[in-house]
């Protein structure tokens, strides 16, 4: 916010000191990451973060007490129009610490996220001192990106050349129809070991600008490929009102449905309505998130 001008007082670094804000893992609470590896699409991100206010100096400087604030969490996805919000009251002055859930189903591509110290109330107003309800008087951003549908395979670097894959292709996608199967058992993404940028790619701890346009149309590829296996077994997953959790058919049921492709026909009748049920498939995927964002 030090580069913000708004038409009332905030307080300084020194009287609101933020924490880092920290990602559970299932087993830990450790530093958010910059990127997200193995994150399994439509599963929750639970995040935590804090801040630590002086009271009297909050006071002094911006004319409004601690018990009046809020602590919120504000995000948003690069590839979908989702923003929310949630948020905590505090208590009064010194350190406060907040866990915050992230609905999966709302997720994906890189989240923006800020830490915001608001008020939570309409004050009287009043000059120079902030009075509308969420009025922010402190904010910290961070930013981390979901690796997207490629990370729920297990990936191998192959040669094609050595297999009975068509080596002019970049990545295979192995299946198995077997949807009682755990999902990680059943698919496995291979990457022709020909594709040096592709591999270059998928390994980068970093990806630079290009690398992440590759796996972007890797993810969506992935996806559209996905739900194309989800159509043609429609009939079977949507026979169970649900599967065992992390199941081939607990996954692919679950995109099925978050793709809105259930009534999709299971295979294009004629030539003239390929282009319509592919485009279908495809917008099931741009549904969940996958592939390039479109900017205005």
């Amino acid at each position: 916010m030090a580069n913000e001008v708004l038409p009332y007082r905030v307080p300084s670094s020194a009287t609101v000191v933020w924490s880092d804000l920290e990602l559970w893992t299932g087993a830990e609470w450790t530093s958010l990451p910059d990127r997200l590896e193995g994150w399994d699409p439509f599963s929750e991100v639970r995040v935590r973060g804090g801040v630590t206010i002086d009271g009297r100096s909050l006071e002094q400087e911006t004319g409004i007490g601690a018990q009046e604030l809020e602590l919120a969490l504000v995000w948003s996805c690069s590839t979908t129009a989702v923003r929310a919000a949630s948020s905590v009251p505090l208590v009064g002055a010194g350190s406060t610490i907040s866990e915050f859930v992230l609905d999966g189903t709302r997720l994906s591509g890189t989240l923006d996220l800020a830490l915001a110290l608001t008020l939570r109330q309409e004050r009287v107003p009043h000059t120079v001192t902030a009075h509308r309800r969420g009025s922010v008087l402190a904010r910290r951003a961070y930013k981390m990106s979901l690796q997207g549908t490629g990370g729920m395979f297990p990936v191998e670097i192959t040669d094609f050349a050595m297999t009975s894959i068509p080596p002019e292709i970049s990545w295979y996608l192995e299946s198995s129809a077997d949807l009682d199967l755990p999902f990680l058992a059943s698919f496995r993404l291979l990457i022709n070991s020909h594709d040096g940028e592709l591999v270059a790619a998928v390994a980068a701890p970093a990806p630079d600008p290009r690398q992440d346009a590759l796996l972007d149309a890797l993810q969506e590829q992935l996806t559209i490929q996905l739900i194309e296996f989800a159509v043609l077994l429609r009939g079977e997953l949507l026979a169970r009102a649900s599967w065992p959790a992390e199941t081939a058919g607990d996954v692919l049921r679950t995109l099925l449905v978050r793709s809105r492709t259930e009534s999709a026909p299971s295979v294009p009748l004629t030539a003239d309505e390929s282009s319509v049920w592919r485009s279908r498939l495809w917008a099931g995927a741009r549904e969940l998130g996958a592939g390039r964002a479109w900017t205005a």
